[in-house]
């Protein structure tokens, strides 16, 4: 799947589409948003947005909401307490040894990026991959040791796009007990939907998340490039969106499993 995420620039597949950097301002009264439950009042989607890139209808959703995801403001309300934090790529493996990280023992969220922009407050990322650092004891001193998680090796498949960010948010949080922990194609398929449903949760409860999103999306709604690169066939609003995503159910997940489950296996070989 293709995504994009943060400054905007092609990263780990991204889709094509190159637009500003959003900045969002936080209002103090909202107007009620709607509340979405399972099916979004409805069993169909709306047909609005359809695949390209032979992907399945559920990697075309994914993709819009991925990259929505991914901005950069965005992101860094949806981690909150938790800090997002750019790594140079000379320090990529070793986190801990670069100075601008927070002090021990707060734990962050952490991407990889170009080390020519290593002067800069936020660096061009090198892929959008998202991994947690967090502190353990070690020894009978009890020494704080820095430990990478990275969602990899735990709930989402090696190597896919989608997510991983959402991962590393909810193994930040402990937000886990509902992951499936097998390393097979139930155990992702599981958890991408899983993880769907979280998001969904996550975004309806926050205001300000949700708020940010709405913006966002209709903003990319105006851009001709990512209404045709995404599939986007008639006007869409983000309540009409949200109500679609309400709408797959866990075998509408299967096709996008298998498909990076293949390509492992390709890459494999």
């Amino acid at each position: 799947m293709k995504v994009k995420m943060l400054k905007k620039k092609k990263t780990e597949g991204v889709k094509k589409n190159a637009k500003k950097k959003r900045t969002y301002k936080k209002k103090r009264t909202y107007k009620k948003k709607r509340t979405y439950k399972k099916g979004g009042g409805s069993n169909k989607l709306s047909g609005i947005i359809v695949p390209t890139d032979d992907e399945s209808i559920f990697e075309s959703y994914l993709t819009i909401l991925v990259n929505l995801l991914g901005v950069q403001d965005i992101y860094k309300i949806i981690a909150q307490p938790i800090k997002v934090i750019s790594i140079p790529e000379i320090y990529c493996n070793t986190p801990w040894f670069y100075k601008n990280i927070p002090d021990k023992p707060e734990k962050f969220i952490y991407y990889c990026c170009k080390d020519e922009d290593i002067n800069e407050s936020e660096c061009e990322p090198i892929s959008t991959h998202y991994k947690l650092i967090d502190y353990e004891t070690f020894g009978r001193s009890n020494t704080l040791k820095a430990r990478i998680t990275d969602p990899y090796h735990f709930y989402q498949i090696p190597g896919s796009h989608g997510f991983c960010q959402m991962f590393a948010k909810f193994i930040a949080d402990n937000n886990i007990k509902d992951f499936n922990e097998d390393k097979t194609k139930k155990g992702y398929q599981e958890n991408t939907f899983i993880c769907l449903q979280k998001t969904l949760k996550l975004i309806q409860e926050n205001q300000d998340i949700y708020n940010a999103m709405k913006e966002g999306f209709n903003e990319d709604l105006t851009n001709e490039h990512f209404r045709k690169e995404n599939g986007i066939t008639k006007d869409i609003t983000f309540e009409r969106f949200m109500e679609d995503l309400y709408i797959f159910k866990l075998e509408d997940v299967k096709e996008y499993i298998d498909y990076w489950l293949k390509k492992n296996a390709q890459d494999e070989m």
